[in-house]
């Protein structure tokens, strides 16, 4: 039987030595033979599949909706956008509504108990008998965060480093 060496298989296979190496170390290539500290490879041996490479996968993703699948969505649209502009006051109850909810949720994420009507009480500046002092200024200070962002939103800031560490002080 005829042997090539690994630098024989590199000319031949078009791949690395460092990769020919890692193959026979992994007895990848069938035949193959350690010789003292070099390898003997079979010349009729075949190169091993890259298992490496992911094939792409050309399965076609087909969406199949029907023509008025959208019309309800469109009918929704259409509704909002006669109500504009929104009240101010509208939109300012909103805004308090979602900063209560955030504050809320990402305050009980973090182990607070207050519940949801207890951290609005709390926001409106009133303690909460049997709450500890750490739980109040959580929630007061998530929604100073909050109104740090909006503000650095509405003054169109860009969000610096600076900023970051600011909201999380604040936090």
């Amino acid at each position: 039987m005829e042997f090539m060496t690994t630098k024989d298989a590199v000319k031949k296979w078009n791949i690395s030595e460092r990769r020919i190496r890692q193959l026979l170390q992994d007895d990848r290539i069938e035949g193959a033979v350690k010789n003292g500290n070099s390898w003997n490879i079979p010349i009729d041996a075949v190169k091993p599949v890259d298992k490496r490479v992911i094939k792409p996968d050309f399965t076609e993703f087909i969406i199949d909706l029907e023509n008025n699948y959208f019309n309800e969505v469109d009918q929704l649209k259409r509704k909002l956008d006669n109500k504009r502009p929104i009240p101010k006051e509208t939109l300012r109850s909103l805004e308090e509504s979602i900063n209560l909810e955030w504050t809320y949720n990402s305050n009980g994420i973090e182990g607070n108990t207050l519940t949801l009507r207890e951290t609005q009480i709390v926001l409106e500046g009133i303690t909460v008998g049997g709450k500890s002092i750490k739980e109040h200024l959580e929630a007061i200070n998530h929604e100073k965060s909050i109104l740090y962002l909006n503000d650095l939103v509405k003054e169109n800031n860009q969000i610096t480093e600076w900023n970051i560490k600011v909201i999380h002080q604040l936090v």
